[in-house]
């Protein structure tokens, strides 16, 4: 019996993960330990989701192939038969079923049917929800209202135009087809076609820039991993603090509605702040420069080579209280590279020096080795007196040359090397640097007078020992 229960377990098939998999569960395994909001009964739950980890987000756990639950270990939308589920927007959830997916509320309502590959969102603010087909974007896609009403079907489009008027509750779509001839379409949130009856027809509430501002802004606050943010960096735990913003830039920045938003240039900014921090001092520079493809910068933002610095221009549309905290954060940000540049130029030169010196040791080492084989050989050879006197010569012969970067004696040990210094091209010499703060939107904008700096300044400005030369105000190297 039990040589058969063993060959009936060797049958069952083992899934190999790839690299990426092991990966990706070894960061999603790592953010249960950054939580303490979650009870054992959840983590027990979340153990026999057939060995996958569950994306931890907010207020609910994704489990990635079966049923999802929130934290007290309930089952999400139990009335569904998924083996999926991803949140978009706050409000509105993509269901996977038999393979297909399909669009259900918060609440559980059922906007579209489970038949399509995917979903594009973007267009949420004139009130309509394309559901796709296929992967290809210019085929098969069907428009529903965000009410839930299909609206009208598109096969082969280009140029695609959609809008909704709220006065006259009519959503417009233009487009032309394979043959060049534009189309334009008027009907009501339900589907039916403007001039076809006259029944009144339920009105949509869709989202303005203004609305999706405040809710972006909102939910940026509110959101789980940004608070474990704030208070792993107000501690100075920046290695915890980069997880979070990490955690929450790969598996929760879809919930928002808009990518041209404030807090996209708070999340920027901070992210170079940890990684500086951190003296990850290369990828700042990468970052910022555009060329570390997984790390795009906010849109209207500009690297330019010939001032080293990065240059915002706004493509969306912004208040002045706006554009003045986002001007704030770019020379933040700026600053964050400037040092960042120095410092990593600094490190190199001292990598290549020391890189240097370790070569004329070793020449050195391998010089006075040879000098001290050939003196034993001499000993063999019954002259042993002399090639002593041999050896120690050619040692002092071979160690003079090297100079004051490094002195090889008789016995092998080596002199101080002599120390260099400079001024800190970070503090200028004064030994302070600056700090910036995250104080959430609550006095965003508000300004206080910094006596060192001579001006006004926001409020999470400081100054504190420079982290480089340790308040010296000189760089020894």
């Amino acid at each position: 019996m039990l040589l058969f229960a063993m060959a009936l377990l060797s049958s069952v098939p083992v899934i190999a993960q790839t690299p990426v998999d092991i990966q990706r569960n070894k960061v999603l395994s790592t953010a249960y330990k950054y939580r303490k909001d979650i009870n054992s009964k959840v983590l027990e739950k979340t153990k026999k989701w057939e060995g996958k980890v569950g994306i931890l987000h907010t207020d609910w756990i994704e489990n990635l192939h079966g049923r999802s639950i929130d934290l007290d270990g309930n089952e999400l939308f139990p009335h569904y038969n998924y083996t999926g589920l991803v949140q978009y927007c706050d409000s509105f959830f993509v269901m996977t079923v038999n393979g297909k997916k399909g669009v259900v509320t918060r609440s559980g309502v059922q906007l579209t049917k489970f038949d399509y590959w995917g979903f594009d969102f973007s267009r949420l603010d004139q009130g309509v929800i394309f559901a796709k087909h296929n992967a290809i974007s210019t085929g098969g896609v069907d428009v529903y209202s965000q009410l839930g009403y299909l609206i009208y079907t598109l096969d082969d489009f280009k140029d695609l135009a959609v809008g909704y008027d709220v006065k006259t509750n009519q959503i417009f779509i233009q487009f032309a087809d394979n043959n060049g001839n534009r189309q334009n379409i008027v009907c009501y949130p339900d589907g039916i076609m403007v001039g076809e009856d006259s029944e009144p027809h339920p009105s949509m509430v869709v989202t303005t820039i203004d609305d999706a501002k405040r809710f972006d802004a909102k939910e940026y606050e509110r959101n789980k991993w940004m608070s474990e943010f704030r208070k792993y960096y107000s501690k100075g735990k920046y290695k915890e603090a980069h997880f979070c913003l990490e955690y929450y830039n790969d598996y929760e920045k879809q919930i928002l509605r808009s990518q041209e938003t404030k807090p996209n240039f708070y999340h920027f900014a901070f992210d170079l702040k940890c990684r500086k921090e951190l003296k990850d001092y290369g990828t700042v520079v990468s970052i910022v420069r555009g060329n570390d493809l997984n790390h795009r910068t906010p849109r209207g933002l500009q690297f330019n080579p010939a001032e080293r610095q990065l240059k915002f221009s706004p493509e969306a549309s912004y208040d002045s209280d706006e554009l003045n905290e986002i001007a704030h954060l770019v020379s933040d940000i700026n600053d964050t590279y400037t040092s960042s540049f120095q410092l990593f130029k600094e490190r190199e030169i001292r990598r290549q020096e020391r890189a240097q010196t370790w070569a004329l040791l070793g020449m050195a080492a391998l010089s006075a080795a040879s000098s001290v084989a050939s003196g034993v050989a001499n000993m063999n050879s019954g002259t042993a007196t002399s090639s002593r006197q041999d050896t120690q010569a050619n040692v002092n012969a071979t160690a003079a040359p090297v100079g004051s970067s490094a002195t090889v004696s008789s016995n092998n040990s080596s002199a101080p090397e002599q120390k260099k210094s400079r001024t800190c091209s970070v503090c200028k010499g004064t030994g302070s640097e600056t700090h910036e703060t995250y104080m959430g939107s609550a006095v965003a904008g508000k300004k206080k007078w910094c006596s060192q700096c001579g001006k006004d300044v926001y409020y999470g400005h400081s100054h504190r020992t420079c982290t480089t030369c340790r308040g010296t105000g000189q760089i020894t190297y």
